[in-house]
């Protein structure tokens, strides 16, 4: 009987054996109402056949009939209304089921470029499959709205739209839909057996390859499952996981619940205080009023060694009274010393750290006394001494054998100076290295000049020094009576050794003066380019 319906046979009966002896022929016939197999009687009838290959079909009246087996690669052909069926050869329209299927000789259904062809598989009890093959040459989309209709062998990609997934099986025809070859002008649609070997360039039955297929009535980039009628439908994200959530199950190595289930629920305890396992499975936290704060816990941070180790190295708080420091005179024994008041701490010569009176009174200090002066005595003292900035002597400086006042032989810069000085009041406005002399009629310290006559004003026969601190008309000066000074900028270039003399400009010159009448007066002798040692001569004479 199966066997009938691959072979796509119609024929109006069925010969089967009847079960009262398995042997006698019995006619069957489709119900066209119910799709029941009856029988014409209980009796069966005679059978025909008489050798292999023959089959029955219903001749006059329906009288069981013999129909010799045909030859090779003949087919079954109806003659219409109630004549007699025949063996022929396969024509141009007919469909051949082979081993191996090709364009040659395949049926078309429709018309290329006109009525769109279509393929109606009827059904076993009621109902058919329709197969609808599209109108554009290049694309092929099969419709298959049966809710058993099953599908396979797909290596291309082509569109379908169906209701089901498509599988061969023993007992159903495969579909396949192969691209355009060499000598094929359009995709052809073929049927064939699951016995048959697939058709060439094909995967196995059972494997689709397509690169993508395109189902209607899903959402794109949703997760996709069957709902109670066995359709294919869309798992919206509103409900279900998304593309990404899925995702995220990549790298787990366990079931999601079990690990959930060996975590601990939601942690309870107070904020910003440190937490700890109250028991295996159960965490609380350490109260502040008890334990460490966060704070607090902080400080811990940057230690490096045990902090109780470390206290112990530290020394006891007791061990300091008022007015005490710590010393030690061996390694590691601190010890606290008194310090009482007027002392200070600190280490005689050969001796330890101890407190070490003030003597407010170093006038009985004695080499060997270890006491420190006060800063009252300190400056007692320093007041009976002669200041390094200068001061007044009320005494008399008396050097004794081998000891003198030393001048600075060289001065280190222009404006530099050293000797005996004088304070005075300057008679015009003054500059460093001026040779000036002392005016008889108003004690002004006034330039030198040796052409005016004796005891007039500038007189270079009087007193002469040297401005070191300068003036103007009125105001103080201080004169240089003795002593050795750097002019660069007023002297002239002086030759080492040689003396120099007064001019009528209040300058010194090297060249003894000729004029008639002008006093010559020596003023000293270089020292250096610029620096000479001042020392007026006390007599003069004048040219003639």
């Amino acid at each position: 009987m199966a066997n009938a319906k691959r072979d796509e046979n119609s024929v109006p009966t069925l010969l089967g054996v009847s079960s009262a002896d398995g042997v006698t022929p019995v006619v069957l016939w489709a119900d066209p109402t119910t799709h029941r197999l009856l029988t014409d009687s209980a009796t069966g009838m005679s059978n025909p056949m008489t050798a292999g290959g023959d089959i029955i079909y219903g001749g006059a009246l329906g009288t069981p009939t013999k129909l010799v087996n045909g030859n090779l690669g003949e087919v079954l052909t109806s003659q219409g209304g109630t004549n007699a069926p025949i063996w022929s050869s396969a024509g141009a329209g007919d469909m051949v089921l082979a081993s191996v299927q090709t364009v040659t000789g395949a049926k078309t259904f429709g018309t290329i470029g006109g009525a769109v062809g279509k393929l109606i598989l009827a059904g076993s009890t009621s109902g058919s499959s329709i197969l609808n093959a599209a109108a554009v040459a290049g694309t092929t989309t099969i419709t298959l709205p049966g809710t058993t209709t099953v599908l396979a062998g797909l290596s291309v990609a082509n569109s379908f739209t169906t209701s089901q997934a498509i599988t061969p099986t023993s007992d159903v025809i495969s579909l396949a839909v192969r691209r355009n070859g060499a000598g094929q002008s359009a995709n052809v649609l073929e049927i064939q057996t699951e016995a048959n070997a697939f058709l060439a360039g094909f995967d196995k039955v059972g494997k689709l390859t397509a690169p993508s297929i395109l189902v209607s009535g899903l959402t794109a980039s949703e997760l996709v499952a069957t709902d109670g009628s066995s359709n294919l439908s869309s798992l919206a994200v509103a409900t279900y996981p998304s593309l990404t959530e899925i995702s995220y199950i990549k790298g787990l190595t366990s079931a999601i619940q079990t690990q959930l289930n060996g975590k601990a629920a939601t942690l309870s305890g107070t904020i910003n205080e440190i937490a700890y396992f109250s028991s295996a499975s159960t965490i609380a936290s350490l109260a502040v009023a008890t334990y460490p704060s966060l704070t607090e816990l902080s400080y811990v941070k940057g230690v490096t060694s045990a902090i109780q180790t470390q206290i112990g190295n530290l020394v006891a708080k007791a061990t300091y009274d008022a007015h005490t420091v710590l010393y030690a005179t061996t390694d590691n024994t601190p010890v606290a010393l008194t310090v009482g008041e007027q002392t200070l701490v600190g280490r005689a010569t050969g001796g330890n750290i101890s407190a070490i009176a003030i003597d407010s009174d170093l006038s009985s200090v004695s080499a060997n006394d270890d006491t420190v002066p006060s800063a009252k005595a300190t400056k007692a003292m320093g007041d009976l001494k002669l200041p390094l900035a200068g001061g007044t002597m009320s005494g008399n400086i008396t050097l004794g054998e081998n000891t003198g006042l030393a001048l600075d032989p060289a001065g280190s810069a222009d404006g530099k100076w050293t000797g005996i000085t004088v304070t005075g009041v300057a008679g015009y406005s003054q500059a460093f290295g001026d040779l000036v002399t002392l005016d008889k009629d108003d004690s002004r310290w006034e330039a030198v000049d040796i052409s005016v006559a004796s005891a007039a004003t500038r007189d270079a026969r009087g007193i002469l020094g040297m401005v070191v601190s300068t003036g103007t008309d009125g105001t103080a000066c201080t004169i240089l009576l003795n002593g050795i000074i750097r002019a660069d900028a007023n002297f002239p270039a002086l030759t080492i050794g040689a003396a120099v003399y007064a001019s009528t400009t209040g300058d010194i010159v090297v060249t003894q003066p000729v004029t008639t009448d002008y006093v010559i007066r020596q003023v000293g002798f270089a020292l250096t380019a610029d620096e000479i040692a001042f020392q007026p001569t006390a007599t003069w004479t004048t040219h003639v």
